[in-house]
């Protein structure tokens, strides 16, 4: 009788067991792995779960939020009802004791009809490397866009490409020093083709006499020669592990450096003569994952204060974190943006002395001032190729007059503004010599006010007046310093400190004049 209890009871647990396991199970996440529009319908699949008998489908469009649509026990389901022009993004949930677990989500845009099909709107045109580079904003429903050119304004349009995205890249058959004239049409899946887009015009380089003109100028530019002495390369942790792509470097008051190590996701601290002393920050690589206080993803920028406050800006957590001189976490600043915007993407962090903070907001074309908090105060920007527009703006600095100076690396500029928004100027243009840039990354100001831009194509770090006049280039052919992709720089106690991205490492000189 004993024994047949004992049965009885293992029975039991066993059953439990397997429910316990079942139940483990089903709560697994779901994996939506692809989204599509095909035949009038979107088309959604994902992975089985293990335990699970019905899934849910939500749906979002314009303007709305997350929706029940259908259930289904299959792997697969097939929407229907959406219309032209729109774009809806999709999750899938499976429910456990009582609650749903959701899938990540995806979006699909529904191509329009002939009767909402606009003309494409510009981004911009420029020139670079050879090659002028055309982009513009997709239309929804196009298939397809064509490429019309004239070397005259407002007529002689004939089509020289088509592309299938929006972007295209002229570089046969230009004449040096020519000025072209473009428009663009879209075509939907019916071949229906829009009117022709705004024209737009971009030069392509320097004829022979205005290179020959470029030349005779620069060897008129007198550059000041910069003393540098080697001190000291910064290329370990404080657990000897080698850096890994970082970003950029700062000093506090009393002479400890910060390094950004970003693909460690971390940033380490050494003593005034580079020696490791402590890194913090914990590495975390899913960003649907748990992005406790003081963890990192990406740690980008960096900027102290004036009570050595740290500020570290986290290009995927979209977020800008503060820390005191110890790397004990202090508080974490989000902006948050109205709807239709992307993620904040802070390339470039400069904290003013009342708290507010200046930043690139990259991922939307533009720089911002925030309060302590990150209330937006100041939005200034869009993507383009005009006067005030960026495409992807990196880092910038504020000067002691209060003059914001942005990077604008795509269009190899420098922008100024005042900190209200109002433009002031910009220099540089794309070129290899003094004065021009490659790829501009990193901006700082140095003690006596001079502006200091390093180019990750180039190789090469300048010296600029605040009116943007060329005085120093480091890492010509007339020097024998050699940077490679360089990006963060910064001045401290008359040493430059220069981050060498793909190098791996943080290269410490003395300077003088």
């Amino acid at each position: 009788m004993g024994n047949r209890k004992n049965q009885i009871r293992l029975i039991c647990c066993i059953v439990g067991l397997a429910v316990v396991m079942a139940g483990a199970a089903v709560a697994a996440k779901p994996n939506l792995m692809a989204a599509f529009f095909v035949k009038g319908k979107v088309g959604l699949k994902w992975g089985k779960v293990a335990g699970a008998s019905e899934y849910l489908v939500f749906r979002k469009g314009p303007g709305g939020d997350f929706v029940q649509i259908a259930s289904t026990d299959k792997d697969k389901y097939f929407d229907e009802a959406v219309e032209g022009g729109k774009t809806y993004a999709y999750k899938i949930a499976v429910v456990e004791g009582g609650e749903q677990i959701f899938s990540g989500t995806k979006s699909v845009s529904i191509p329009g009809t002939s009767g909402d099909f606009a003309p494409p709107t510009w981004v911009g045109i420029r020139y670079d490397q050879d090659k002028l580079y055309l982009n513009w904003d997709p239309v929804p429903g196009a298939v397809a866009y064509n490429i019309w050119r004239s070397e005259t304004a407002g007529s002689g349009y004939e089509v020289v490409g088509t592309s299938q995205g929006s972007r295209h890249v002229e570089k046969e058959g230009l004449l040096k020093g020519t000025t072209y004239y473009y428009v663009l049409s879209a075509m939907n899946q019916d071949f229906d083709e829009t009117p022709l887009s705004e024209e737009r015009s971009a030069k392509f380089g320097l004829s022979l006499e205005e290179q020959e003109a470029l030349i005779a100028a620069e060897s008129k530019i007198e550059l000041e020669p910069v003393n540098l002495k080697e001190l000291f390369e910064i290329s370990e942790g404080p657990d000897g592990a080698p850096l890994n792509q970082p970003s950029d470097v700062f000093v506090n008051s009393k002479g400890v450096i910060y390094v950004s190590d970003t693909l460690n996701g971390r940033i380490n601290c050494y003593d005034p003569q580079g020696k490791p002393k402590f890194a913090f920050g914990e590495r975390v690589t899913d960003a649907d994952g748990d992005l406790t206080d003081g963890s990192f993803m990406f740690p980008f920028t960096l900027y102290i204060d004036k009570q050595d406050q740290v500020y570290v800006s986290d290009v995927k957590r979209h977020d800008i974190q503060v820390f005191d001189e110890s790397g004990s976490f202090l508080r974490r600043i989000e902006v948050l943006f109205e709807t239709g915007l992307n993620p904040l993407r802070a390339n470039g962090l400069y904290v003013l002395d009342d708290g507010r903070l200046v930043m690139t907001d990259a991922g939307n074309h533009r720089w911002l001032v925030t309060d302590a908090n990150g209330r937006v105060q100041v939005a200034v920007g869009s993507r383009g190729t005009d006067e005030g527009q960026f495409i992807f703006p990196d880092e910038l600095t504020v000067t002691a007059d209060g003059t914001v100076c942005v990077v604008d690396p795509i269009n190899c500029r420098i922008q100024e503004f005042s900190l209200d928004g109002a433009f002031v100027r910009s220099f540089g243009g794309s070129g290899m010599s003094a004065g021009m840039f490659g790829r501009p990354k990193g901006i700082t100001t140095d003690a006596k006010g001079m502006l200091w831009v390093t180019d990750a194509m180039s190789n090469m770090i300048q010296g600029f007046t605040e009116e943007g006049e060329v005085r120093n280039a480091i890492g010509t052919a007339d020097d024998d310093w050699s940077y490679m992709t360089p990006r963060g720089i910064h001045f401290h106690d008359g040493s430059m400190f220069v981050v060498q991205r793909l190098h791996h490492k943080v290269t410490v000189q003395s300077m003088t004049p």
